[in-house]
């Protein structure tokens, strides 16, 4: 495994034809530059790699990037994950359009350290090579790239190389390694099927760590699979961490079904997003409200539309919070950088645009803008892992957030999610519930107001009912999963605010009452009602007729009865129509006996058995069919067996 000062990736930038293949090939013996295509026309078309050992002992993984204006996004893929850039000018030119846009897009990645190699110098007098110092030195000055060093070299001589390397060994001396704790993330940038091994992805490890035999998860296809080996430098290795090229043969994936741009992932680790919000910086050019780009990351891109949330414009230079709505799935998170360009659509196609920082890989889509900005901004500004945990679980809201999800939701690492969270539920501000869910204190506070209001709303739309059936509580609580649901009712029945009986709910001091039309006795009302169906028998009036009797409302009646059926006095039979329990016991009775003397019953009988009209018979026929007392076997009825 190399050391951890050997975990960086030097990727090259500059413009066609100024020699950074060849340059790559001087360096590490190897030609970058695999294609056929590549090697007849000179040119770098797709991303090439070699590994280059310095005189120090070090090692690192090279990128070499073509140079075309045509062939940006393959320099951008080749971009991302890079640590140190190689800024390749020819001596014989100088700065040329694309040595500009690529120091841009290196600095909207994010890349901090570099150096400057001017090939071609054995082309050049050394009155013509410092006048391209000194525009050099302009057309760097305010980037990262400002203090550089800058080697004079030639890959047909020799000469510059060992300085130049000595240059390299010096500027990666400062540069931070990636962070092996993170998540295991590596943009895919070659496919390809290897005789005897199988499906190969490649691309360079940005996070976490990858071992043989791991699990692992292809996004945003979903695919899954297992890794078979792994290869770092050309040497086959047990595990490869974040800062290297690697490898990875993978066992139960067809290269087939994986296309390059996908991500190599963590199984269930990432949900790929379609909506993001972050901060969108200019160049040179403004950029509208809803304009239309292309939003790069890793080693692919998808078209997008941009929301900016705190002007209808940003004008070059400037930056603002956006939130951009994407095409395709993009695995993203925080601190990720995106280079923004423009489309087929826009004038300036074929530029970059800007450069977009994510916040918050996976936010809702803003109906008030200022409210989107003030939330975004407060990650922004969050320090403290504990306090960007605490932020990103708050803007959650009612659904929470799962453990494992805090990590790609906030961009730190597994070991810092761990203490984020035991130091936030020490302190009461998160709770735990379920298995690995987290909610924000005061969005369960929240919740609990919300409960207790629906609650008290069904009682004094139902006052007679003995409470709200659980599961329909749960249902206006839209999104709560059932173990916070759980935990809610566990919360407000300790409290004393909510008294939880079988499958309904209720607050803690109400009792069924009846309106001052009924009497504002709910036993005086059951007594009235009960009265009714046992007078009636078997031939008892419609639910409207009843309450019309009774001169109370019918969802005043309706109430009653469900709560008669509740104490097993009444019995539903058919809508509207409801009889006395002790009336059907009776005519149960009489069936079975009518059966077992005569072995069946038809409609006939049952009216003479009822004394009653095909009005009741019927819905009473279909009950007892219900309760298995009886069968329908054609036109009759035979006995089913006793219930119980």
């Amino acid at each position: 495994m190399p050391r951890p000062s050997d975990r960086l990736i030097i990727g090259t930038a500059g413009h066609i034809d100024h020699g950074k293949s060849t340059l790559v090939k001087a360096l590490t013996g190897i030609d970058p530059d695999r294609l056929k295509e590549e090697k007849e026309r000179g040119i770098t078309i797709v991303l090439g790699f070699a590994p280059l050992q310095l005189p120090s002992g070090r090692r690192f993984g090279v990128v070499d990037v073509p140079g075309h204006e045509r062939l940006v996004r393959t320099m951008i893929a080749g971009a991302t994950g890079i640590d140190i850039v190689l800024l390749v000018v020819a001596a014989d030119e100088g700065v040329m359009p694309q040595t500009r846009e690529h120091v841009a897009i290196c600095e909207l990645l994010g890349v901090e350290r570099g150096l400057v190699a001017l090939t071609k110098s054995d082309l050049v007098d050394e009155d013509w090579m410092e006048l391209v110092r000194g525009d050099l030195h302009g057309e760097l000055e305010g980037t990262f790239l400002e203090r550089a060093e800058v080697v004079a070299c030639s890959s047909t001589t020799g000469a510059g190389l060992p300085e130049l390397a000595a240059a390299i060994d010096r500027a990666a001396a400062g540069a931070r390694g990636r962070d092996t704790d993170g998540l295991l993330r590596l943009p895919i940038d070659r496919v390809f099927t290897m005789k005897g091994f199988g499906t190969v992805v490649t691309g360079t490890l940005l996070g976490g760590r990858v071992q043989v035999g791991q699990a692992v998860e292809l996004s945003p296809s979903g695919v899954g699979a297992k890794v078979r080996g792994i290869e770092v430098h050309g040497e086959q290795v047990g595990e490869s961490v974040a800062g290297l090229r690697t490898a990875v043969n993978l066992q139960g994936a067809e290269t087939a079904s994986i296309r390059r741009g996908e991500w190599l992932l963590e199984p269930g680790a990432f949900v790929p997003s379609r909506r993001l919000e972050g901060r969108l910086g200019l160049l040179g050019r403004p950029l509208r409200d809803r304009a239309r780009v292309l939003v790069h990351t890793g080693t692919t891109h998808v078209e997008a539309t941009v929301r900016l949330l705190e002007a209808a414009a940003l004008e070059p230079g400037a930056s603002g919070l956006a939130h951009v709505e994407l095409d395709a799935p993009l695995v993203v998170m925080p601190g990720d950088r995106l280079v923004v360009r423009g489309t087929e659509r826009l004038a300036n196609h074929g530029h970059t645009i800007g450069g977009l920082t994510v916040l918050r890989p996976h936010p809702t889509r803003p109906r008030v803008r200022g409210r989107a900005a003030k939330e975004a901004r407060a990650i922004e500004t969050a320090s403290a892992p504990a306090d960007l945990a605490a932020l990103v679980v708050a803007q959650a809201g009612a659904l929470g957030v799962g453990t494992r999800r805090l990590a790609p939701l906030t961009g730190l690492g597994p070991a810092a999610v761990r203490a984020a969270v035991k130091e936030l539920t020490r302190n009461g501000t998160l709770v735990a519930f379920g298995q690995e869910g987290l909610v924000h204190a005061q969005s369960l506070a929240s919740l609990v107001v919300r409960a207790e209001g629906l609650v008290r709303d069904y009682h004094d739309k139902s006052p007679l009912e003995p409470g709200m059936p659980r599961e329909e509580l749960r249902s206006k609580l839209a999104g709560v999963s059932p173990a916070l649901f759980g935990l809610l009712l566990e919360r407000m029945g300790r409290s004393g605010q909510l008294a939880v009986e079988a499958e309904r709910v209720r607050l803690a001091a109400f009792k069924p009452r009846a309106s001052e039309r009924a009497g504002g006795d709910v036993d005086g009302l059951k007594a009235r009602i009960m009265e009714q169906l046992r007078t009636a028998r078997l031939t008892p009036p419609r639910d409207k007729e009843l309450a019309a009797s009774l001169g109370v409302e019918i969802s005043e009646l309706r109430g009653g009865l469900k709560l008669l059926v509740g104490d097993g006095v009444a019995v539903k039979v058919a809508e509207e129509l409801y009889f006395a329990k002790e009336h059907l016991d009776r005519l149960e009775q009489l069936i079975i006996d009518h059966l077992d003397r005569h072995g069946s019953l038809d409609a006939q009988g049952l009216k003479d058995l009822t004394g009653a009209s095909r009005k009741f018979t019927i819905p009473l026929g279909e009950h007892f069919d219900r309760q298995k007392v009886t069968m329908r076997v054609g036109e009759v009825r035979v006995r089913r067996g006793r219930k119980g």
